[in-house]
């Protein structure tokens, strides 16, 4: 076994692992960046709503920026799951159920953690497994549909195993359920299913789309490689137009980087990848360009200026 292999175990079985360098950044006490991108996303849902209401700002500005605050909300959950908001329990908790409406309107917190932890814990390995596998792959046509619908799959995921969950979880999952459903159906019942609509349900519908075509199908279609087999190969960095994509997509274009660091805060992404740059590169990443083109260690290191570096072993 070679120096950058560690070995892990799981019954008769050896599995070969690299051995992941350090992210070289460190844990915030509290993340405060990402602090601030909830509160301004709270802040400006808030007055596109009220502005919407009173008739003041058009729908046609509202429901792109209700989509954004949406899709934008979702790194704030994300990360409050992996607890990337910093070493305070107690922020990611709050940060997380503060979230979690504007992605999916039925769940708890707790429900959204343990789904997509177990997408962490089985990434490729089939439907049965992964929850996120099922807005990889199928039918070019169905995707799309999936995808405006991950949070109706996730709840169906959930209910296969729900008896195995812990108490606690599965009391604020059905408390948050039943007063999101009471909320829309007495917000219908008043009369303003309109505005239920185009305000939230419809925003929130555009944001799910694009969050799962990037944060699912473009980081993992195509690999086969798992969390215990070929690691680096269970989901890509897509390389190129950085200075664009990096602040657009909240840096999930390097999202190789976040499922072999999953605690690193979003905003340190890049940071944490160029700090072991060349350790990763020494494993064969899977990397490509924006377009789609699969990019090898050698065309990275010329398009970083790196082609006369020699590589450095993990």
């Amino acid at each position: 076994m070679s120096q950058s292999d560690t070995t892990a175990s799981t019954g008769s079985d050896r599995i070969r692992l690299p051995r992941i360098p350090s992210p070289g950044v460190p844990r915030p006490e509290v993340a405060w960046p990402t602090v601030a991108l909830a509160v301004g996303l709270l802040i400006a849902w808030g007055v596109m709503a009220w502005g919407a209401l009173t008739g003041s700002i058009s729908l046609w500005v509202t429901m792109p920026v209700h989509a954004f605050v949406s899709f934008g909300m979702f790194t704030v959950l994300h990360d409050a799951a992996h607890r990337g908001l910093g070493k305070r329990r107690s922020v990611n908790e709050l940060l997380g159920r503060v979230a979690v409406p504007f992605v999916a309107s039925y769940a708890s917190f707790p429900l959204f953690r343990h789904i997509h932890l177990t997408h962490h814990r089985f990434v490729n390995e089939g439907d049965e497994l992964d929850p996120d596998s099922w807005m990889i792959h199928g039918p070019a046509w169905q995707l799309p549909f999936r995808w405006m619908l991950v949070d109706v799959h996730y709840a169906s995921f959930y209910l296969k195993g729900w008896r195995d969950r812990p108490r606690k979880e599965i009391t604020e999952s059905v408390v948050v359920a039943v007063v999101a459903i009471g909320a829309i159906v007495g917000l219908v019942v008043a009369g303003f299913g309109p505005e239920l609509l185009l305000l939230y349900v419809v925003p929130q519908r555009i944001a799910l789309v694009v969050l799962a075509w990037w944060f699912d199908w473009l980081p993992h279609h195509g690999l086969d490689g798992t969390t215990t087999d070929r690691r680096l190969q269970s989901t890509r960095n897509i390389i190129g137009w950085e200075k664009v994509l990096t602040p657009l997509l909240f840096s999930q274009n390097y999202h190789l980087l976040h499922h072999v660091h999953p605690i690193v805060p979003f905003y340190r992404y890049v940071e944490a990848w160029r700090n072991g740059e060349e350790a990763y590169l020494a494993h064969d990443p899977a990397l490509s360009t924006v377009s789609g083109r699969p990019m090898d260690p050698e065309d990275y290191r010329a398009i970083r200026g790196l082609a006369d570096a020699a590589p450095t072993p993990a």
